[in-house]
């Protein structure tokens, strides 16, 4: 991981797969998307690579050229 790198926040990533943040963070907790915890002592948020939202997205659309 390089330090230039570009994260998003949960909203973010909500956003651009149209979804709620809940849905992100259960994609978190069960493995299908991989995001980088920061604690700010009291709460935990997430950063997510743009790199693993691509790896993520194009997972996805493979999945869905197999069944199609």
């Amino acid at each position: 991981m390089e330090i230039n790198e570009e994260f998003y926040k949960l909203s973010e990533v909500a956003k651009i797969l149209r979804v709620t943040t809940k849905t992100i963070l259960n994609m978190l907790r069960d493995g299908r998307l991989r995001g980088i915890p920061i604690s700010n002592g009291t709460r935990k948020h997430y950063r997510i690579l743009k790199k693993e939202l691509d790896r993520y997205v194009a997972e996805q659309y493979e999945k869905y050229l197999k069944k199609g």
